[in-house]
């Protein structure tokens, strides 16, 4: 039997084999490193490793090539390795401390390409079945290029945006956003293309209506895996979630009983008028003979008025004004482009007139009356100094009414 030759073992091995130096410099690799890498070893003896490495396995791979210096043989793990320009590979990396051995004088490395693994891995080692779960799977999930381009797609695309994969494969991905939320979209993916995740809540056009559906996107950069090569995008409808998410900020702005802005909504809205000198009105109304009524027929009957108040003091004005309830039985009303007073007289005289008409309730009829205060914004208004006018000029209203009865 003849003797194995070591040297054309090693050459014929086919696995990369590769010997670093103390400072992790190339000082050998064999002719299997040249058929995966496409290029003679020349061009990279003398390297330092980190040279080939993706960034991201850089401290794995220093930690590894101290520990192997301390064991028989390294801890095998998983690493990202790549010529300049070219493609990456995944390898399972095993070291061996070798610095002593004379003929070696280094840390020896066998490398094996997993690059095709993970491929099997992928899909299960059953492509079309692994097709057709992700055909079938509730969230979007799309590939993009590095230009945001997509891909692939898959069916939920089509079911949660009626969008036909095959006419959306080639455009971006940020072109099926709606209207003014494609920069938002198109800065995520750049968002992950530098920190390698992202996240964003965008509304995504709907192939055949109007009508936008709110996605999250989760985003990440896989350009650099051999096997994938692209981002990876995962999209949810979060409809339910925007829902919840709205009805709580209205819930938040807005009176509960009445369903007409709070108090707190009113002075933003305000203050961001005044600020852009926008000519306004101020009404303040203040129920007249409405606690009687509580106190005669109950709350129940008292909330039952204050709705139909609300609601005569949204049909006095128009589509851009606000109706506020500020209080128990006391409202503010804002008027945009009303600059004059007897205009805001006037208007202030159809509220009264409004909620002074009777009141058909479940208990019967009933009537109450109101007071209105009415100013005008002037070049020196604010917001708070608004408010306060037209409160003293709702009660001066009141004694005026008073001081007649």
């Amino acid at each position: 039997m003849s003797a194995v030759d070591p040297a054309q073992l090693v050459a014929m091995t086919p696995d990369v084999v590769f010997v670093l130096d103390a400072a992790g410099r190339l000082l050998y690799a064999n002719p299997e490193a040249e058929i995966i890498f496409g290029a003679p070893s020349a061009q990279y003896l003398g390297h330092s490793m980190l040279d080939f490495l993706h960034p991201d396995d850089a401290m794995l791979a220093i930690s590894s090539l101290e520990t192997v210096r301390s064991k028989r043989v390294g801890t095998p793990i998983e690493l990202r390795i790549a010529l300049p320009g070219g493609p990456w590979h995944w390898f399972e990396v095993i070291g061996k401390d070798c610095l002593e051995v004379p003929g070696i004088n280094g840390v020896l490395f066998s490398a094996r390409d997993l690059t095709q693994r993970r491929m099997w891995e992928v899909a299960a080692n059953d492509v079309v079945r692994f097709q057709q779960i992700l055909q079938h799977a509730a969230a979007i999930v799309l590939s993009l290029d590095a230009d945001g381009a997509v891909t692939a797609a898959n069916g939920a695309l089509t079911r949660l945006l009626g969008i036909d994969p095959s006419i959306v494969i080639g455009t971006r991905l940020s072109a099926h956003a709606a209207p003014g939320h494609r920069r938002k979209l198109s800065d995520a993916i750049a968002s992950a293309a530098a920190a390698g995740t992202a996240t964003v809540e965008v509304p995504m056009q709907q192939a055949k209506t109007d009508e936008a559906v709110p996605i999250r996107f989760e985003i990440v950069n896989l350009l650099d895996d051999p096997v994938v090569a692209s981002f990876v995008v995962t999209g949810q409808d979060v409809s339910d979630l925007d829902a919840a998410r709205r009805r709580l900020e209205h819930l938040a702005t807005h009176d509960s009983l009445t369903g007409l802005c709070n108090r707190g909504l009113l002075v933003e809205r305000l203050e961001t008028l005044v600020e852009a000198r926008r000519p306004l009105a101020l009404l303040y109304v203040d129920l007249d003979h409405f606690k009687p009524v509580n106190d005669t027929y109950g709350h129940d009957v008292g909330d039952e008025v204050l709705r139909v108040v609300a609601r005569r003091l949204i049909d006095c004005v128009g589509d851009d004004d606000l109706v506020a309830r500020v209080g128990g039985d006391e409202f503010v009303v804002l008027a945009l482009g009303i600059a004059d007073r007897v205009a805001a007289v006037e208007l202030a005289g159809r509220f009264e007139q409004a909620v002074g008409a009777p009141y058909d309730i479940s208990t019967g009829q009933v009537r109450i009356g109101a007071s209105v205060g009415a100013v005008v914004a002037g070049p020196d208004s604010t917001g708070s100094t608004l408010l306060a006018e037209a409160d003293l000029a709702m009660y001066a209203a009141k004694a005026a009414r008073d001081s007649k009865i």
